[in-house]
């Protein structure tokens, strides 16, 4: 089909613009529409002409000139053909294709050969397309006041000299239902409700979502149309003859309160009743504090690097012993939380406390984390390398309760892609010869009641929200 291309379609219609070629002698055009070929590509039916110099005699010609008389769409594409002065050229549209060719006194305006015309309308009969009558080809007013209704019944129509004339009537003749009367040649449409005549669009004096609308309803309120305003100061809005506290925003009536979509806008109707308005300075994104609490954790012999015994796999010492005062075996521990919210990337985070449930009161020691440098997984039975530097050192007293390690350091690069998060080993100064109880123990994610097993909270600095209504740094 010339000029539409087909799997996939494609319209052919966009012809290279006319050039010069062989050596400025010849000017080239293109057919305003091309066929499309196997491959997706268009192809065109290219006019040469002899034109010497080209550039400037042919394709110059053309420069700035306008081919733009389509006859009511009866011509689908013109161009320039050079010359001095250039002329159009035309494709033509399809013969009896329907056009408007302007003239009001022609009717069934059709395409032929590219022109759009239509036949004669006989004398005295209507205009096409506005008042008047035609005599001899040309639209008058009238030849009788037939020809010069005007629709308003406010008004007295009558032709003379061709011309119409529309003469008010006089005010109080009645023109409608429910007293609708003229004044100065409009009909005033009014109410009777209740007993008391309202004019139109006076709204009810007990709900300003109601008003006299004689066209729908003579003898009792309509409505007003949704989503007007209902109070004088604004903040309201009409929904179905209801005055609301609401926001039409986006096609949609919406209730005050944060943008689902946006917490950074709000619906306030006090301010915007038809627009978002923006929550500037409000604090947004997560909220200042998260706890993460799904943990891998291992154990492992810091004297001869093998497993621990059973039971150091579900509780343990302030969550492993390693002894640094002697070289007698102990036990040290990894921690790693798998799932660090990455949405804090880009907060300043200012703590992240790791919380250890202590059981008894015979333990007293320091505690501290150092970063795992290498990968592990729960059934590695080697150490893995840490850090030299030690973070987070707290004192265990004897009372029973939670004691925390500070590691915030360590979650800020974990989530600022600083370095693997492989998650810290933890160490104490406890000396390997004093005994624990085994109340004293804490429990492992493993072991123990949910509420005493061991959790992360980040506390980070919160963003704002910009005037823009942008959550921002």
């Amino acid at each position: 089909m010339e000029g539409l291309c087909r799997y996939p379609a494609k319209r052919c219609d966009a012809p290279p613009a006319p050039e010069c070629i062989d050596g400025d002698s010849t000017y080239r055009t293109y057919a305003s529409l091309g066929t499309c070929q196997r491959d997706g590509s268009c192809s065109y039916v290219t006019t040469d002409t002899p034109c010497a110099g080209c550039s400037s005699n042919c394709l110059g010609t053309c420069i700035g000139f306008s081919c733009t008389d389509l006859q009511s769409g009866c011509r689908v594409a013109g161009e320039c053909a050079p010359g001095n002065p250039p002329t159009c050229s035309y494709t033509a549209a399809p013969d009896a294709q329907g056009c408007d060719d302007g003239d009001p006194c022609t009717e069934t305006d059709a395409c032929a050969s590219g022109v759009c015309g239509g036949a004669r309308i006989a004398d005295g009969q209507p205009c096409s397309g506005r008042a008047g009558a035609c005599v001899s080809g040309l639209c008058i007013d009238c030849l009788n006041a037939s020809h010069c209704d005007d629709g308003n019944p406010c008004t007295g129509d009558s032709c003379a000299a061709t011309h119409c004339k529309h003469d008010p009537v006089a005010d109080g003749t009645s023109c409608g239902a429910g007293g609708a009367v003229c004044e100065a040649g409009a009909c005033k449409g009014n109410c009777v409700i209740g007993g008391p005549t309202y004019a139109a669009g006076a709204k009810n004096p007990s709900n300003p979502c109601q008003l006299c609308n004689p066209g729908t309803n003579a003898t009792a309120w309509s409505n007003a149309a949704n989503y007007t305003a209902c109070s004088s100061g604004g903040g309201a809005l009409c929904e179905n003859g209801t005055c609301k506290a609401i926001c039409y925003i986006g096609g949609a009536a919406r209730a005050p309160g944060v943008d689902p979509n946006n917490e950074c806008q709000r619906c306030d109707p006090s301010v915007a009743p038809l627009a978002w308005t923006a929550r500037t300075g409000q604090q947004c994104g997560p909220t200042s504090s998260v706890r993460v609490a799904d943990t891998d954790d291992r154990w492992w012999d810091t004297f001869d690097g093998e497993c621990p015994p059973a039971w150091a796999a579900y509780e343990f010492n302030v969550l492993g012993i390693l002894d640094t005062q002697d070289d007698t075996d102990s036990y040290s521990i990894g921690i790693r939380f798998r799932s660090l919210p990455a949405n804090l990337a880009g907060h300043a985070i200012l703590h992240g406390y790791l919380y250890l449930y202590q059981r008894g009161s015979d333990y007293v020691a320091n505690v501290w984390a150092q970063r795992i440098t290498q990968d592990w997984w729960e059934s590695t039975t080697h150490i893995p390398t840490v850090d030299s530097t030690k973070t987070g050192a707290t004192s265990f007293d004897s009372s029973v309760g939670w004691h925390t390690v500070d590691i915030g350091t360590y979650v800020d690069g974990w989530l600022n892609s600083a370095y693997p998060n492989y998650g810290v080993q933890l160490s104490d100064d406890y000396p390997f010869s004093n005994s624990v109880s085994e109340a004293s123990k804490s429990f492992t994610s493993r072991r123990g009641p949910q509420e005493q097993q061991p959790y992360l909270e980040i506390q980070f600095e919160p963003w704002t929200c910009s005037a823009s209504a942008v959550c921002q740094r």
